[in-house]
């Protein structure tokens, strides 16, 4: 396998790791290498949704805990050796400038080279850069961005997540070891102008899983609210049933199409639900527009 990685800056605001990737990471064989960047527990996350009554969760009330709080840069170098370790080629930083089919797989420009591959494997986020071009651009469900000061974060023990809801959105708060960072996801033509830092953060997905000799993977198949704290872990189940696609193993790639419109039907069901929770402000555009989302993809 041959990856190309633009290695682009990390994003300065740190971010969770729910305590269902585990599964997954054992399953790719990294759990033990995860496990040494000893990655700060979160021992509790709470809200006010719904109401202005804090409401908590406790990891002893969650089989697979709460999760990490992850050094993003840390995380996806683990990930970079590990797939070293097993035989994958990295080139980085590295850009594909160019593809063209080129039976039986393609031919692809990287810098100022010709790869040849089998199979071409989109894994370029929400820009769906391989996608668009092979004419399946994504379906985009809102507007949602998230502002936040790229501010040093301490991190540390005990992690604890605030998530509050507020009349033109809602904000995700880590607070660790004596310091906080803090995210306020709006839609983007509801955002002031306050010199943060702004992120795409909508709810997306791929018009196809996959083609003749090519799929989408990670957020180029299906990009989720941050609400929901599922992108990670969904890219890296989506990553081992493209495995089998790969392989060509029988009944794969129906598998992966199904999988891929089932699981994100269910995903924009239980995103409406929750949104649909907080009627405090039912003026509000950005409550008023979730009010109405489509529950099916």
């Amino acid at each position: 396998m041959l990856a190309v990685d633009r290695e682009t800056a990390p994003s300065k605001t740190p971010e969770t790791l729910p305590g269902e990737a585990g599964d997954a990471l054992k399953q790719m064989g990294c759990w033990e290498r995860f496990g040494a960047l000893r990655f700060p527990v979160i021992a509790e996350r709470s809200s006010t949704w719904g109401g202005p009554e804090r409401q908590a969760i406790s990891a002893v009330l969650k089989p697979y805990g709460l999760g990490w709080l992850v050094d993003r840069e840390r995380f996806d170098a683990m990930l970079r050796d590990h797939a070293r370790e097993r035989g994958a080629v990295l080139l980085a930083p590295a850009h594909v400038r160019s593809f063209t089919a080129s039976p039986p797989g393609w031919e692809v420009s990287v810098d100022d080279e010709v790869v040849r591959a089998r199979w071409l494997i989109d894994a370029s986020g929400r820009a769906c850069w391989a996608a668009r071009r092979l004419g399946a651009p994504p379906v985009r469900y809102d507007g949602l961005v998230g502002a936040y000061d790229p501010a040093r974060f301490a991190g540390g023990e005990p992690a604890r997540v605030r998530i509050d809801a507020a009349e033109n959105g809602w904000t995700y708060e880590i607070v660790s070891a004596g310091s906080s960072a803090k995210v306020f996801f709006t839609d983007a033509d509801l955002l002031a102008s306050t010199g943060a830092r702004v992120l795409p953060a909508h709810s997306q997905r791929a018009a196809h899983a996959l083609g003749e000799r090519w799929l989408a993977v990670g957020d180029a198949l299906a990009a989720h609210d941050p609400l929901s704290s599922s992108g990670v872990v969904s890219a890296l189940r989506g990553a081992l049933g493209a495995l089998d696609v790969i392989l060509e193993r029988d009944g794969a790639r129906g598998r992966y199409a199904a999988r891929a419109q089932t699981e994100y039907v269910d995903y924009l069901a239980r995103r409406k639900l929750f949104y649909r929770a907080e009627t405090r402000w039912p003026a509000s555009p950005f409550w008023r527009r979730r009010a109405d989302v489509p529950a099916r993809g």
